[in-house]
């Protein structure tokens, strides 16, 4: 997270272009205040308000602030540890450390009465329609892996058991993405710290509709939003060429490669699925993140290598990119793409 632990964005803001990156800097050192109620259906991103442990401020995608959330200390004991949803239309508070099984907040920070929640829950992810959630859930008597979706307010949905796992070890099932458009979840197994094999599901009906295996030394796999596209990095098996560097750009429908990209690491993907946050390959100590067009190859901004990555935000449907840095001489830093 940022300074103050964002809830899902760092403090500042920019826009992604097809050949420039212009950066609307937004400081919460400087930019505190009370701006009222925020506009209904205008994605927002949030942070903590330096100057008020429980205010929130939500800015638009252009940097502007647009409004202020005021949560109660009794529902949210610690601040930062709300998360917001992707367009800011609502919050959790608790549940797991990704999401799921916590108490929802409507989007002024009022909670929203709901059943029990689940029990089970060992992760979870907030669905590209920016309401419901997928949570995966684990069974300790029956060793049964678990998908479920869920919407603030109503009871969990189970909708399929995964595997089952009767020695877990070192392994560990997670959500990949979580499309309720696509009707469609992408989860994955990671051995140790390597991606070993996926399940693309059916979120209607629980079906499967693929299966996929890595081989020796596994990967790292990172899905866009709506679940078309996954990103692929060789892990350092047998299987893997030796020098072999970059991503392979999988589009999930027949799973085809369709790009590939020089990187070194994949962070994310942008909200239109055109866009890549990733480190470089075999960074410098001058440019280590950067933001790329994958079907082009084009490097659209990258920072100088003072900064690690603390967390990002996608603009839901769009090319921006919001991040939180660190600065690495001890510091914090803020910039965006």
């Amino acid at each position: 997270m940022a300074a103050r632990g964002s809830t899902g964005a760092g403090p500042r803001a920019g826009v992604a272009g097809t050949r420039r990156v212009t950066s609307a800097r937004l400081s919460t050192r400087s930019s505190s205040g009370d701006y009222g109620a925020q506009p209904v259906c205008l994605p927002l991103m949030y942070v903590h308000d330096p100057s008020h442990a429980w205010w929130l401020i939500g800015y638009d995608w252009s940097g502007a602030p647009k409004g202020t959330v005021k949560l109660a200390a009794d529902i949210a004991p610690d601040p930062t540890a709300v998360k917001m949803s992707p367009d800011g239309s609502g919050f959790e508070v608790g549940g797991t450390y990704k999401g799921g099984g916590g108490v929802f907040l409507d989007r002024l920070g009022h909670p929203i009465p709901a059943p029990s929640a689940l029990s089970d829950v060992t992760g979870a992810m907030w669905a590209d329609d920016d309401m419901h959630q997928c949570l995966v859930t684990f069974n300790r008597q029956t060793f049964a892996w678990g998908l479920s979706t869920e919407l603030p307010g109503q009871a969990g949905r189970r909708v399929a058991v995964i595997a089952r796992d009767h020695s877990i070890g070192q392994t560990g099932i997670s959500l990949a993405s979580c499309s309720f458009r696509g009707d469609r979840a992408i989860l994955m197994r990671t051995v140790i710290f390597s991606i070993s094999e996926l399940w693309v599901l059916r979120l209607s009906d629980g079906k499967l509709v693929s299966h996929h295996s890595f081989g020796i030394g596994g990967a790292s796999v990172v899905a866009s939003r709506d679940a078309a596209y996954i990103s692929v990095v060789p892990g350092t098996g047998a299987d893997v060429a030796p020098g072999a560097v970059g991503a392979s750009i999988v589009r999930v429908s027949d799973w085809k490669v369709v790009g590939a990209a020089r990187v070194g690491n994949v962070w994310g993907f942008s909200g239109d699925d055109s866009l890549l946050l990733a480190d470089q390959p075999h960074a410098s100590p001058q440019a280590r993140l950067e933001v790329m067009d994958w079907r082009s190859g084009m490097a659209l901004w990258h920072d100088q290598g003072t900064t690690a990555l603390a967390t990002f935000s996608a603009q839901p449907a769009g090319r921006d990119f919001a991040v939180a840095l660190t600065d690495l001489s001890g510091g914090t830093s803020d910039q965006a793409t």
